[in-house]
């Protein structure tokens, strides 16, 4: 009798225990210096995008395959950055940037003149350990889906920006970084402007990062393309 007490008191003990708890949930609320909390990553599918919504205001938030509510950690303000977006000086719409642990996501959609005549939005998607990544997009109701191979043709100024931007490899003036076949070249660098040029692509020629300090994200980013001037100001 004293036993069979003793045994259930043990298995109510265990079941109260926090540690049990996040044993066997692997999910508890994280602190808010995000330590010690074991967190289960959500499950991230290519073919969940925000492409599948039809709710305009969801565009530019990480949805389904990013983050869920129920494992949100809290964010480093350093690691996200929403900028307007302008093409030859014609405002074009709005890209939001931001990390999450190994991947960097970038989404955006035009808005302003340029909007009212071409509808495109998209996310891409970058692997920092693989150094490889891939676009959805959806130009005038089209949907495209680009592998690396492709959006390296097609779309190459996203894969050099995020080279640049998180790049574990300490940037030297003239040691190249490399993502495929492109290199990038570090001409200036400093916390008021970065200059890189682009070798081996047609598309893209150079990216100027201004107001640039590391982990933080630039207050501006100008990258020259084939097509004209793409510039990037982040929202106060």
């Amino acid at each position: 009798m004293v036993k069979k007490f003793l045994s259930t008191l043990l298995v109510s003990s265990l079941l109260l225990t926090p540690s049990f708890a996040v044993e066997n949930n692997k999910s508890v609320n994280p602190s808010p210096l995000g330590e010690g909390a074991i967190v289960k990553k959500p499950p991230v599918e290519e073919n969940q995008t925000y492409l599948n919504s039809s709710a305009e205001n969801k565009l530019l938030l990480p949805t389904n395959g990013t983050i869920q509510k129920s494992n949100k950690r809290k964010e480093n303000p350093n690691l996200k950055a929403e900028y307007e977006a302008t093409f030859s000086f014609l405002p074009a719409g709005k890209v939001v940037i931001f990390r999450q642990g190994d991947k960097v996501i970038v989404e955006g959609k035009t808005s302003g003149l340029i909007g009212w005549f071409y509808h495109y939005k998209f996310k891409f998607v970058f692997n920092l350990k693989e150094s490889r990544g891939f676009l959805y997009q959806e130009e005038n109701g089209k949907k495209k889906f680009y592998d690396f191979k492709k959006l390296m043709e097609k779309k190459p100024w996203l894969p050099v920006l995020v080279k640049i931007l998180f790049s574990s490899q300490r940037i030297e003036t003239n040691k190249p970084l490399k993502v495929g076949n492109i290199k990038i070249i570090p001409v200036k660098e400093n916390p008021k402007e970065a200059l890189f040029k682009v070798e081996g692509s047609k598309k893209v020629k150079e990216v100027i990062l201004k107001g640039w300090k590391k982990p933080n994200l630039p207050e501006e980013i100008e990258i020259k393309t084939s097509a004209g001037w793409l510039v990037f100001k982040k929202e106060s």
